[in-house]
């Protein structure tokens, strides 16, 4: 049986991890809207993405025999002004989701809850790496300054994506 306190805190982030995938979505509306096609797919695959993220917490918790407590989801911003102020948000989420997993596993040691932190250690990894592509974007749309032709072939870039087990994604 899992620690109650680590089972809430871990309630917690699965329900951060689906927030995350609905803005994910609201950007993807936003580019699609915008007519940054490519853009649109690389927020697609992200929303799946932090639904898989998710989905690991829910199966942990089940299979820790916890109890699962989904809460409301909060309705994301669906307003950017620009590319790359919603590349700003999505760095800015990043960083907030990184700061949650580092918590929670200081949490699940603090607790003695040695499972948990062997669990978290993938996404402790996980989130270097959604940082790091997350903020490169950011950049390159920083360097541009309003280029829309560098802009334009960044969106195509950001198409190429790959759509592996992204349910959201058009084949």
């Amino acid at each position: 049986m899992i620690n109650p306190v680590v089972q809430d805190a871990l309630n917690k982030q699965l329900n951060a991890e689906f927030y995350a995938a609905w803005l994910y979505l609201s950007m993807a509306g936003w580019c699609e809207e915008n007519n940054w096609p490519g853009t649109t797919h690389w927020f697609k695959v992200q929303a799946a993405e932090e639904t898989q993220h998710a989905m690991k917490i829910f199966n942990y918790l089940h299979d820790r025999n916890g109890t699962i407590a989904l809460s409301e989801i909060m309705a994301p911003n669906n307003d950017w002004v620009s590319l790359p102020t919603a590349f700003e948000a999505a760095y800015a989420h990043e960083q907030s989701v990184t700061a949650s997993i580092n918590e929670l596993a200081l949490l699940a040691h603090q607790e003695n809850d040695r499972g948990t932190v062997v669990f978290l250690d993938w996404f402790v990894m996980e989130q270097i790496e959604e940082e790091k592509s997350t903020l490169a974007i950011l950049e390159r749309l920083q360097s541009f300054q309003d280029n829309v032709g560098m802009m334009y072939l960044l969106d195509q870039e950001l198409g190429k994506r790959e759509r592996e087990a992204c349910g959201l994604c058009e084949e």
